[in-house]
This record gives structure tokens, sequence and C-alpha cells, in this order.
């Protein structure tokens, strides 16, 4: 399986975290951070960090199945979660810490993703809108958590669009369907259109980033993509 990435960046490199890894050609993992507030953005930086570090040596020096990688990748979250968290509770002077982003695992034609803060994930199959979630921000809280996961079967052809913003609250249904046309017409647009729309109607400093993924590779029979309870 091939990955083709393309992506729109708002924030300088000193406040996001990116990584990719490609273990092989079935098995790839992407995240994207981003640490919009000035306070304590080294140690947030060193937790994520961490958390990358120890899940990508793992899943190198060991032999798992798709499942078993699956696990590794959620229990990984929910230490993370734990720390976050932990860290958020020692600071006493701040009400909340913005943090925004997503982890992606692709293993075989399977998707594994989970998302950090106000993101919105889209999923395009066969030019059209196939899946739609807003990650609603954590405001209750002094911290927000990376969510359960979302998963399900990829298709070649598909696209992942991630978006640090609700788009809820930007895009209505005709600017929807004005995607789709757009995707038709010229199937690489889909970045550069969302953020034409976007920089109309946002601040720069408030949609922080547009990233997709075009997937290429073997098609098989696929479950919907579902928000895991």
């Amino acid at each position: 399986m091939q990955i083709k990435e393309g992506k729109k960046i708002y924030k300088d490199a000193d406040h996001y975290i990116e990584v990719h890894k490609h273990f092989s050609d079935e098995i790839q993992c992407k995240l994207f951070v981003e640490f919009p507030t000035e306070k304590f953005v080294e140690y947030q930086k060193d937790l994520i960090q961490e958390f990358t570090a120890n899940l990508i040596d793992d899943i190198e020096t060991n032999d798992y199945d798709v499942d078993q990688i699956r696990g590794k990748c959620e229990l990984a979250l929910q230490d993370l979660n734990t720390k976050l968290k932990a860290f958020a509770d020692k600071v006493r002077d701040v009400e909340y810490f913005e943090i925004k982003g997503y982890f992606q695992m692709t293993i075989g034609m399977m998707l594994v993703s989970s998302m950090i803060g106000s993101v919105n994930v889209m999923i395009f199959r066969n030019k059209k809108m196939y899946y739609n979630l807003d990650n609603g921000a954590k405001l209750r809280g002094k911290i927000d958590l990376f969510s359960e996961f979302i998963e399900g079967d990829l298709e070649s052809g598909d696209e992942i669009v991630y978006i640090g913003t609700k788009i809820s609250d930007v895009l209505d249904p005709y600017d929807i369907q004005e995607l789709e046309e757009v995707i038709k017409r010229e199937p690489q647009q889909s970045v550069a259109f969302i953020n034409e729309l976007l920089c109309a109607r946002l601040e720069k400093d408030s949609i922080g980033f547009v990233t997709s993924y075009t997937i290429a590779g073997h098609t098989k029979s696929h479950k919907a993509i579902d928000a895991l309870t």
C-alpha cells in the first residue's frame, strides 16, 4: 500500500510534532500534534515524543499480528492520556491546555485513528463524502485527551483529510457538495480547496492544519468506519 500526503500547516515547527513511520508496505504510522499555547510546550512535546518512540520501538522489535498492533496502539494512547492528565493536574495556575492533532495507523488496508482537541476527519470514497466526524475539544478539564479509536477498512483511492478546526461550524452542506465536484474534476485539489474556504472564513492561526492521505493499494471487502465506544 502507498500513501500520498498533502498538507498545509499554519504553525511554526517549534509548535508541532510530526512523525511519519513506514514499518513496511503493510504498516504505516502518521502522527501530527500541535501546541497552540506557549506554556510548557517542551514538556508536552517530550511526552508525545516518548509515546511515539516507545511505540515505534515496540512494533519494530516484535513480530506482532494485526490485532496485536492495534491493541498496542490503544494501550499506548491510554498511557499517554494518563500522563497528559497527570501533567495538567500538577499545573495549578493554568486553566486549560489546548492540544490538537491526530494519530493514525494503517495496517494493511485497515485504518486505526485517534484525535485530540478540536479536529475534524473526513474520508472521501469514489469522489463522495463517505465519513465525517468532528472531535470536539473537552473544555471541562485542563487538557484534551486522545479520543477512542475510529477504525474501518480502506479502499484504494480513499482520501483521509484531517483539519485542525471544527468543520461543522465553518462549512455547510453546499460547501461539501462543491468540494465533491472539485474532487471529481481535480482529485489532488482537496487540500487546496478546503484551505481556501477556511482561510476566507477564519484566521489562519485558528485553522492550524489541513492534511490529507490518499490510499493506493489493493481493495478488499470493507466494514463501515465507526467510532468505537
